[in-house]
């Protein structure tokens, strides 16, 4: 087994509160940064804020349409959270760090396992394709995070 690791990393010029509460809202908040390019609707199937949200989503890109179901968690409320996705065994981390000047640092990093021919090209393919997604995504939070900001 080899294990992919890709990572995408933005300043935001908001309160580093005001982004994570944007990722940690599976109602309004995330599904407004979802890119329809990339992303099917999303879908609360319990929860809704933060840790313990079951969403269903389905995604594009690299072949058919794939649906996704994931278990949301905290390690660290208000710094990291978590989507698990049961069906794949990958993780991807949300993580909001307050950076001096009141803005703050979002990094999206999703790691998986890969075995056999088959894990050999996603290993090659999917890192490109993942960062294309975390840019569009990390453009529209940071359009609707700077937005709040400036309303207060």
């Amino acid at each position: 087994m080899a294990r992919v690791d890709v990572t995408a990393t933005r300043a935001i010029a908001a309160p580093a509160q005001l982004v994570y509460e944007i990722i940690a809202d599976y109602h309004v908040g995330h599904p407004s940064i979802l890119p329809p390019k990339w992303f099917g609707p999303l879908t609360v199937v319990e929860g809704g804020v933060g840790a313990g949200t079951r969403i269903r989503f389905s995604m594009r890109g690299m072949g058919p349409e794939r649906p996704m179901e994931a278990v949301v968690a905290e390690p660290e409320p208000g710094r990291v959270l978590t989507e698990t996705y049961p069906a794949t065994g990958g993780v991807t981390s949300f993580i909001v760090e307050q950076a001096a000047g009141g803005g703050c640092t979002v990094t999206f990093r999703t790691q998986w396992e890969t075995r056999g021919f088959a894990g050999m090209i996603e290993r090659l393919a999917a890192p490109g394709f993942l960062r294309s997604v975390y840019k569009d995504e990390l453009d529209q939070l940071q359009i609707l995070a700077e937005a709040k900001a400036a309303r207060g």
